[in-house]
């Protein structure tokens, strides 16, 4: 009798031993195929994107020129920046006839290569300037930024938006392009 329990402790162990292992291996595992992305108290907590009430920095640009600007951040070879096209040519309809609202383009290619780009859409931006987009904490196209006349971000939209959130757009620049 003595030896079966002894032989039943022995294989208990080794079933608890090979569980405890598993686990530690799926936790190692997880952690590693699906980083956590929650930040702790400790750590300072950055922004991932335009922050409404900071200022927007792109070099050369005076934004007291006009009551608003509305920057495109865009670049060749986004497919949600091509597929935006024809709200951008509905966009760009309503702003033309407005004075109060500037809009400007900003690529991290050339002015060249981002002015053929918005041609071939049939977008036509006054403006364009180079600009490397994480400078301007832009991480991701297309996003647009609208902006009052001391730089300061007063909304801001990423991705390729649903008719929904164009709607939403249109209605938030209706005051400015008055």
């Amino acid at each position: 009798m003595k030896i079966s329990l002894s032989r039943s402790v022995e294989v208990c162990a080794n079933i608890a031993i090979i569980i405890v292992a598993i686990a530690i291996i799926s936790v190692l595992y997880r952690s590693y195929r699906f980083p956590s992305t929650t930040i702790s108290s400790t750590e300072e907590k950055k922004p991932t994107g335009p922050v409404k009430g900071t200022k927007l920095d792109v070099r050369g640009v005076d934004w007291s020129q006009s009551k608003s600007t509305l920057v495109l951040a865009l670049q060749k070879g986004c497919h949600f920046c091509t597929e935006s096209a024809p709200f951008y040519q509905q966009l760009m309809q309503q702003v033309s006839r407005q004075h109060e609202l500037r809009v400007l383009a900003v690529f991290p290619q050339s002015p060249d290569d981002a002015r053929a780009y918005l041609e071939g859409l049939n977008v036509h931006v006054g403006e364009i300037k180079q600009a490397g987009l994480g400078g301007i904490r832009v991480n991701g196209t297309p996003t647009l930024i609208l902006v009052d006349q001391q730089g300061i971000i007063q909304q801001s939209w990423v991705g390729r938006l649903s008719p929904d959130r164009e709607a939403e757009v249109l209605r938030f620049l209706k005051p400015n392009m008055s």
